[in-house]
């Protein structure tokens, strides 16, 4: 009998923040998806899990933008839907 094998899709982003164009640029894109995923995590409560894989600056520079956002980012944070991988460094969010 043939086994049934279990798939995992992991939902994430790898961002360097200046790596093919320049830093403005850039982050107008990070905003762009940082916008685009809290309105579909929020929208979409099946939408369990998104791993953020970066520097923590990627959130700070999107909260100098949409400072207003700042509790959504943690709730998901501390809810575990929204993974931050960062710096041991930065502990605060």
């Amino acid at each position: 009998m043939e086994q049934k094998k279990k798939i995992h899709i992991v939902s994430y982003t790898h961002w360097d923040r200046e790596f093919r164009f320049d830093f403005e640029t850039t982050r107008m894109w990070l905003v762009k998806l940082w916008d685009n995923l809290l309105n579909t995590m929020a929208s979409k409560p099946d939408y369990k899990h998104f791993m953020m894989d970066g520097q923590f600056v990627l959130v700070d520079d999107y909260l100098e933008i949409r400072p207003e956002r700042e509790e959504e980012i943690r709730k998901l944070a501390a809810d575990g839907r929204l993974q931050l991988v960062l710096c041991p460094v930065n502990k605060d969010l």
